[in-house]
């Protein structure tokens, strides 16, 4: 077959004699979603205005400006300026160079552990089950503040 006929192949077609990878399946079912596209191009813009942060943003993000404390969106500064006079925009850059990263390890760390012990409640059944679903019930009823609750009670 040429690769145009095969571009064209949806998941729904069965095609004689040809076997059609599951990431090409996923590929096309992900790309017939629109709310998949907008958050993939929105990922992919994120990344890459990171990844280019250097040579996009107009100003260092820790450059400090008196003269220019809390201003306004202007053509100088398009997300305007913070309290001691720096830029947003080169803020926002650059700070998407350290959160992504840190939002793909935790995702990586969740999915590495999560996914096991999935499989292993899923497949082992009983009280096993249960032992792993009681302590995940355990785990997600403190919620995600419960560490800023030290200074309040003294703790450090």
């Amino acid at each position: 077959m040429r690769a145009l006929e095969l571009a064209e192949i949806t998941p729904d077609e069965k095609v004689p004699g040809m076997a059609i990878p599951w990431s090409r399946l996923l590929l096309c079912r992900v790309l017939r979603s629109p709310g998949a596209r907008l958050g993939l191009t929105l990922l992919g813009m994120m990344i890459v205005l990171s990844v280019l942060a250097p040579l996009i943003a107009r100003y260092p993000p820790d450059a400090i400006d008196v003269s220019i404390i809390n201003q306004g969106p202007s053509g100088a500064h398009w997300f305007g300026t913070d309290d001691i006079g720096r830029d947003m925009w080169s803020r926002t850059l650059f700070g998407g160079r350290v959160s992504l990263p840190a939002g793909l390890g935790v995702v990586a760390i969740a999915l590495g552990l999560g996914a096991p012990l999935g499989l292993i409640a899923g497949y082992a059944g009983g009280m096993l089950d249960d032992v792993i679903m009681r302590a995940m019930d355990v785990l997600l009823s403190f919620p995600a503040w419960c560490p800023s609750w030290g200074p309040a009670f003294g703790r450090r």
